[in-house]
């Protein structure tokens, strides 16, 4: 019982979270053992949780937008986008092991002047 009040605590305050601003432009990565392709790429990445009712998900949308037109101090536009499953979380009832999973949305976007 412990493990399913602690899993609907996780699902509640999951769905009060925002976008998040997972790469800002311009962050680099580190060049010791990078290939050789990885350059000093200006792109940016956000996230958000792709699940609830349609209004909360429109709201963690604009959240995304929001987070990409500050990083960018207003102009940025859209590389791609792409939905992505969050790594499993395992939880265990007595012999019975339930997977959860969330459904995420990201952005990789830059900003222009």
């Amino acid at each position: 019982m412990k493990y399913i009040a602690l899993l609907e605590i996780l699902i509640l305050l999951s769905g009060c979270t925002t976008a998040n601003l997972v790469r800002a432009p311009g962050d680099n990565a580190p060049k010791e053992y990078a290939p050789i392709n990885s350059g000093d790429s200006t792109y940016g990445v956000v996230n958000y949780l792709n699940e609830g009712a349609s209004f909360v998900t429109n709201a963690r949308r604009k959240d995304a937008y929001k987070k990409m037109y500050e990083a960018c101090n207003g102009k940025y536009k859209i590389l791609g986008e792409a939905s992505n499953e969050s790594n499993p979380m395992f939880v265990q009832q007595g012999n019975i092991t339930n997977t959860f999973t969330s459904s995420y949305v990201s952005f990789a976007f830059e900003c222009v002047k």
